[in-house]
């Protein structure tokens, strides 16, 4: 299975980019739409790998996706390898059927077939994009053909791996005509229907599928840039396809456990949604959601929970709890919020005289907006709420704008209403603070 691909010799990440079928099974019907990007391999993915014309690329291929052993392909395994490339409007596009270009190949050189040049050098399989391609999305399609049982037809067994990629130009716009997959081999061509164990050091192989594209002297440039969008203008944590992305910050104990409870629940997605290269990731950021979790114990128990979470991990690794694929995390532990003790002391007359005018604020943006109503009654109410329990954690220090986010979570908490509504009128009132 094809588990990773490298850009000019980086990295893009285990699974990342890379339509990562359910097993590393073969396929093993020609005419089946599994021959473009094997099975499950037309739905897209949100990450794609950025790529100029006339980069190297590589694909890893792996005989266990995640890596825990790195034990070569099968050296029963043997047969011939391809590269094919297929422009797409959008990664949504289908991936079976015309478009389809070669743009290398490798059959049996040197006394090897290509599945003993990839055992020799680590299952890396390495590969040059043409030059003077056009930009745009495409699909980079590996293939490689296990012929030990292909004495009879239908016994060829294919392995096929699909990833995304951007290709920018570089000078170049060729954009070549192409072959339909399936449609592009038959069962019974000669490479395809072949006696290996009678013909183990063939004088002669005919790959399979077209010949390779043989690109012009254009390009070969810099980049010509192109803003594709992308899902994940930030990534905390990667695995495959998921993406982790930072916490929101909070201005008291309540939204600090909110914030860590959206990053618990962003880790429940990364292990539902782990593909065969495995969970690695998602452990990973199961530290850190344990580090957030920590912090939100920490200052409860200090009395002030305002800011951003501190980066945490190694602190509380050996806490971290046992995670598997698919089963559902436990519920994080809360403690009340807004616990308070001890005498309101004389600074937090001050904090009131300040919260209460913030409320009148609010009341005077209802008006400018348009939305007396429900909103005007809660700046009543927010002046209400203001109990002198309550008050000492007024967020002092921090701008109107946050002050008024605690404002809304004090009043839509102590007041009978609606909350979803009280947020939304909130959300109004508070246009314009700073």
């Amino acid at each position: 299975m094809i588990t990773n691909i490298y850009v000019n010799g980086v990295d893009q990440g285990i699974g990342s980019c890379i339509r990562i079928p359910p097993t590393t099974g073969p396929v093993v019907n020609v005419w089946s739409d599994d021959m473009a990007c094997n099975v499950g391999g037309s739905k897209p993915l949100d990450k794609f790998a950025s790529i100029g014309a006339g980069d190297n690329v590589s694909f890893k291929w792996r005989t266990w996706p995640d890596g825990s052993q790195e034990v070569p392909i099968d050296v029963s395994h043997q047969g011939p390898c391809a590269v094919y490339l297929k422009k797409v409007n959008s990664f949504s596009d289908q991936a079976a059927g015309p478009g389809w270009f070669k743009i290398w190949q490798l059959g049996y050189e040197n006394g090897n077939f290509c599945t003993e040049t990839l055992r020799g050098n680590g299952g890396m399989m390495n590969f040059r994009i043409p030059p003077d391609l056009g930009g745009g999305r495409y699909l980079i399609r590996g293939e490689s053909l296990a012929l030990q049982q292909a004495e009879t037809e239908g016994g060829a067994q294919w392995y096929i791996g699909c990833a995304q990629a951007v290709i920018y130009s570089t000078g170049g716009s060729a954009n070549p005509s192409g072959v339909a997959i399936p449609g592009y081999v038959k069962s019974t061509d000669p490479g395809v229907l072949f006696d290996y164990w009678n013909n183990m050091h063939p004088t002669s192989y005919t790959i399979p599928g077209p010949t390779p594209y043989v690109a012009t002297n254009a390009g070969g440039g810099n980049r010509i840039l192109v803003n594709y969008p992308i899902k994940y203008p930030e990534c905390l944590i990667s695995n495959a396809d998921w993406c982790s992305s930072s916490p929101s910050s909070f201005y008291d104990e309540k939204s600090c456990w909110a914030s860590a409870g959206a990053s618990w629940s962003q880790l429940q997605i990364c292990y539902d949604t782990a593909p065969e290269t495995g969970h690695a990731g998602c452990s990973r950021y199961e530290v850190i959601c344990n580090g957030y979790q920590a912090y939100c114990q920490a200052c409860a128990s200090a009395g002030r929970c305002v800011g951003t979470f501190p980066g945490q991990p190694a602190k509380v690794r050996r806490e971290a709890r046992t995670v598997h694929r698919h089963r559902q995390l436990p519920p994080i532990e809360k403690r009340a919020p807004f616990e308070t003790t001890g005498i309101v002391a004389s600074s937090d007359e001050d904090k009131l005289a300040s919260a209460i005018k913030l409320c009148e604020e609010i009341a005077v943006k209802c008006e400018e907006n348009g939305i007396g109503g429900l909103c005007k009654v809660s700046g009543a109410a927010c002046r209400g709420a203001l109990q002198p329990a309550i008050i000492g954690q007024f967020p002092e220090n921090y701008g109107k704008k946050w002050q008024a986010l605690w404002l809304y979570q004090i009043t839509c908490e102590n007041e009978d209403f609606e909350k979803d509504e009280c947020k939304k009128k909130f959300s109004k009132a508070i246009w314009g603070l700073e």
